[in-house]
């Protein structure tokens, strides 16, 4: 993801013929970044109107990446390998019991527990949002997935809550797959929204919580998880299965496993077209 106003001096990250974000400022955000093999480029650029120190780099490398993404907000920190979007305005809290604001929000996690929110009260202002950003989870094209959660949106000057699908970065192949707007009642709710996935990738599910006209618009998150399978209509069970790893090489040798079976299939679909 871009950070703001990286125009004359910045670094950018290049994996393949895909940029996966340019960087610059003093305090650039610190984001997770997965490439689709074992080489990135790293650009810099300058203009040379001003001297500085530089540009210092500092990274670490991920060994596995599970396959399903699953956080029920217990505690007072997020999930594991979530975080916080820095170049939004607000940010989602976490919280057990009620909201500091009346009329709005809610009483309890789904399970008289945890949960995150958005805290529409001052200094939030119409129109600022807080955007939290999962874990990644291997997907298989052609595989069908299924994304569940619960939100809370109850008050008077509730804002809107999205659901965006991401591939290996936080604007790298968004695409917004499920939306609401305005007060949905004094009660949890549950969604489950399709996931189809088109090439092999590294993906995220990105929440962005949009703030409405006054503090009676706070917005609950719970119970998020997304599993293989397809969504059921009407589906209100639980899949809080233990996630499993899956190393680098597995996932090289699934996707090398899977081209060599296209292969195979399109060579019988010859030597039948041939007869």
């Amino acid at each position: 993801m871009d950070s703001p106003g990286c125009f004359n001096d910045y670094v950018e990250i290049i994996d393949g013929d895909l940029s996966l974000g340019r960087f610059c400022g003093e305090n650039p955000a610190l984001v997770p970044i997965l490439s689709s093999s074992n080489r990135l480029v790293f650009k810099f650029v300058s203009d040379e109107k001003n001297e500085a120190r530089g540009f210092a780099l500092t990274y670490k490398f991920l060994w596995g990446v599970p396959n399903v993404i699953k956080c029920d907000f217990e505690g007072q920190d997020l999930c594991r390998g979530w975080i916080q979007d820095h170049f939004d305005e607000l940010d989602w809290k976490m919280r057990s019991g009620p909201t500091s604001s009346p009329n709005t929000g809610p009483q309890e996690g789904v399970d008289n527990s945890s949960y995150a929110y958005m805290e529409a009260s001052a200094p939030a202002t119409y129109g600022d949002s807080a955007q939290l950003i999962s874990a990644f989870m291997f997907m298989v094209p052609g595989e069908l997935y299924c994304l569940r959660f619960h939100y809370h949106m109850f008050g008077r000057e509730i804002g809107t809550l999205q659901v965006y699908a991401t591939e290996r970065g936080f604007n790298v192949g968004k695409r917004l797959i499920w939306s609401r707007t305005g007060n949905q009642g004094d009660q949890w709710k549950i969604a489950t929204v399709p996931i189809t996935v088109v090439m092999p990738n590294y993906n995220q599910v990105l929440f962005k919580a949009i703030r409405g006209g006054s503090y009676e618009g706070d917005i609950g998150l719970d119970n998020v998880h997304v599993r293989k399978g397809r969504c059921e209509i009407g589906e209100n069970v639980s899949f809080w299965e233990e996630e499993e790893e899956i190393s680098a090489d597995a996932l090289s040798e699934s996707i090398q496993t899977e081209s060599e079976d296209d292969k195979d299939q399109n060579s019988e679909q010859e030597a039948d077209d041939n007869k």
